[in-house]
């Protein structure tokens, strides 16, 4: 899968969806470190413990601004009061910049532009 979502009601709907289809939910790419597109990651491994979510090294380590107790407290909460998951978690760093899928070895690439 690639990115979650922000608040728990939209993670929830895409988590009942995936649910409903029947798949095994192994990885979470996570694209950049804004939380719209991470916060989720926790209620999509509940479900599937086994999940991997993982983002290149530069999007894991932009992703500790956004999960900054001071950031949580002053920007997202206050932004989306209730909505926001009480659980975060940071991806794992990809070390090849390559994710299997499915047998076939996929890419992760930096793009230009600060939210590539």
């Amino acid at each position: 899968m690639i990115d979650t979502f922000l608040t728990v009601d939209a993670s929830q709907a895409l988590l009942d969806w995936i649910i409903a289809s029947g798949k095994n939910l192994t990885t979470i790419y996570v694209t950049h470190g804004h939380a719209d597109h991470f916060f989720g990651i926790a209620l999509f491994k509940r479900y599937f413990p086994n999940a991997r979510a993982v983002g290149r090294p530069d999007v894991m380590q932009a992703m500790f601004v956004d999960t900054d107790p001071a950031c949580l407290k002053g920007f997202w909460n206050t932004r989306f009061p209730g909505q926001i998951p009480g659980q975060l978690e940071i991806a794992e760093s990809l070390e090849e910049n390559s994710i299997d899928l499915k047998g076939m070895n996929t890419q992760a690439f930096r793009t230009r532009g600060p939210d590539a």
